[in-house]
């Protein structure tokens, strides 16, 4: 695997209990340590993400820029080399446009690459962008499970 692409909410950080609710910047167990496996091994990481209560109208806690904040933290923390977010239906998952987007900045096939994700709208996206895809409480949790997709086929 050259590349994972991982969700936001539910999948990396606790799943905030509506779209405008404040980021908590906190990450969800063996988040961290399971990215820093795979950059070790080379392997390009990056979150898309749908973020349907940010708005350039709203406060501060609800603003692009919050999320933007949110996500340069991220970045920081789990060294991302990435982010997309979607604000408007036409570009949030299970629409495959961030997915693709990630894959042509970083000149790779669906083959090479992952989605990780904790929602149906994840499954559908990787689907759509034919990019193999694993739940986040088996890849997070599941020794066996990761070793396949960290070893397997999508070796670099």
């Amino acid at each position: 695997m050259k590349l994972a692409i991982f969700d936001l909410d539910g999948t990396l950080s606790p799943q905030r209990p509506y779209s405008t609710a404040p980021f908590q910047r906190t990450l969800l167990p063996a988040v961290s340590a399971r990215l820093s496996a795979l950059k070790q091994q080379g392997v390009l990481l990056a979150v898309a993400t749908n973020q349907g209560g940010a708005n350039r109208q709203r406060s501060e806690r609800l603003s692009f820029g919050a999320v933007q904040a949110h996500l340069c933290w991220l970045r920081h923390e789990l060294g991302l080399h990435a982010a997309r977010f979607a604000t408007i239906a036409a570009r949030k998952k299970p629409n495959p446009n961030m997915l693709i987007e990630l894959m042509n900045q970083f000149n790779v096939v669906p083959d090479e690459t992952l989605f990780v994700g904790n929602a149906e709208t994840d499954r559908q996206a990787a689907i759509a962008a034919h990019i193999p895809f694993v739940h986040a409480e088996l890849f997070f949790h599941d020794g066996e499970v990761f070793n396949v997709y960290r070893q397997d086929r999508f070796s670099t």
